[in-house]
């Protein structure tokens, strides 16, 4: 459909050559391994709910339980919009015993993380003397009964406090190269001739730059990333301490007559208005903080901003292997 591809267009601006990119970007093979830009929170969200389907339908013709000659929709059906309800889906598939396909257990959805889950993952670079063998950090049990789980300065999710770190220190190919994808300054996307800071002017490849500790690429830099979240100023204050997530019914603050956003009114935020974390290609290294937190229309995009899919574990008591000896992410998959 139209609606699904990114708009890159977004590339164009007035003042700026960069038309090769509003023809390359998206349609050129040669950025298959780059980050989706041009796309509005509506169609990142579109594509998870594709994406939910395209994964539980090779199941489900593996079972016999739908026609394969008929593309499996049952998250595409649903209405996408939060405020009218969880909706339900445009077509009702009967599996050949009788049974809903809702009966049967199947691959949690694909959605956009919560700001809360982005930035604890962004901050689990910062990590100290962490544990890597499948044991708890802290209590009874712990190999490390003095590890600190999260710090909480980190300036970037590649240091522990400050700014320092912000290059690579090895005596490699790679020594003094900028550990992301940003913007140094002024005019200075990736360095001088000879110098390359971080080597990418636009955006670079999804695996340019080494992961942290989670296993994440570009958590930081490269581009923005669409987070579930209707954006608030208040946020770290009104929220509940456990999943932490505001949706598009809730207020910010007990006073209604400050708490209410309306478009065109005195203020730019609005029940549309939508966080987006990480930095960018474009961005000075202020925004690559795993803190800092932006916001736009959900119907609006530009050429900073993509995103990334996550999935809840339902049933998931620890990260070992369970009875059926496999670790948890197989037993989910």
């Amino acid at each position: 459909m139209q609606a699904a591809l990114p708009d890159t267009t977004v590339w164009k601006t007035a003042l700026s050559y960069n038309d090769p990119m509003v023809e390359g970007y998206f349609r050129s093979k040669a950025f298959n391994d780059y980050p989706v830009v041009g796309v509005t929170w509506e169609q990142a969200n579109n594509y998870c709910r594709w994406r939910t389907d395209r994964a539980n339908e090779n199941t489900l013709i593996k079972y016999k339980l739908i026609d394969p000659k008929n593309p499996y929709i049952g998250r595409m059906g649903i209405d996408n919009d939060s405020s009218k309800g969880s909706g339900k889906s445009s077509t009702t598939t009967t599996v050949n015993r009788g049974r809903n396909l809702d009966d049967l257990i199947m691959i949690p959805d694909f959605r956009l993380p919560t700001e809360a889950e982005w930035e604890y993952a962004a901050k689990q670079a910062s990590q100290v003397n962490n544990s890597n063998n499948n044991k708890p950090s802290n209590g009874p049990n712990s190999s490390r009964p003095n590890s600190s789980i999260v710090t909480s300065d980190g300036a970037f999710p590649w240091v522990n406090n400050g700014n320092d770190g912000i290059r690579t220190t090895k005596k490699t190919g790679n020594e003094g190269m900028f550990k992301a994808n940003f913007k140094n300054g002024s005019g200075d996307y990736m360095g001088m001739v000879g110098y390359a800071n971080d080597g990418s002017g636009y955006p670079g490849k999804i695996n340019g730059f080494l992961q942290n500790s989670m296993g994440l690429y570009n958590i930081s830099g490269n581009v923005n990333e669409w987070v579930a979240d209707i954006y608030r100023p208040m946020n770290n204050i009104d929220m509940d301490d456990i999943n932490p997530y505001r949706g598009n019914d809730v207020l910010d603050g007990d006073d209604s007559n400050i708490s209410s956003y309306e478009t065109g009114g005195n203020t730019l935020i609005s029940n549309k208005s939508r966080v987006y974390k990480g930095g960018s290609w474009k961005d000075r290294p202020y925004w690559l903080n795993p803190g800092t937190r932006r916001y736009l229309d959900q119907d609006k995009s530009n050429s900073t901003i993509g995103f990334r899919c996550a999935i809840s574990a339902f049933g998931v008591d620890n990260t070992g292997a369970d009875i059926d000896k496999k670790p948890w992410w197989k037993r989910i998959f």
